[in-house]
């Protein structure tokens, strides 16, 4: 999943999603889950139903899961442009 957001393959994001049994929360490496990394990439918008943020909220992914010892949560993350998401509504 975090390849799909990474590569913006919607194909393959779509296809992952509809199987299930995902586990929305896993990190990558880096200690990030998907919704961080769809929350900062370009194909985020607040506004578009179809996001990849709004699309894994909607599965069950947590926006306020920690993402690094800092104790960040996936609604802190800002976006391209700096400003900071804290709404999926």
């Amino acid at each position: 999943m975090h390849a799909a957001i990474l590569n913006n393959n919607v194909e393959a994001f779509s296809l992952l999603l509809m199987a299930g049994g995902l586990n929305l929360e896993l990190k990558d490496s880096n200690g990030l889950t998907v919704l961080w990394l769809a929350l900062s990439s370009e194909a985020f918008d607040l506004e578009d139903g179809d996001s990849y943020a709004r699309r894994l909220v909607a599965h069950g992914s947590s926006p306020n899961t920690v993402v690094n010892d800092d104790g960040n949560v996936s609604v802190s993350q800002p976006n391209n442009s700096g400003q900071f998401h804290n709404s999926f509504t």
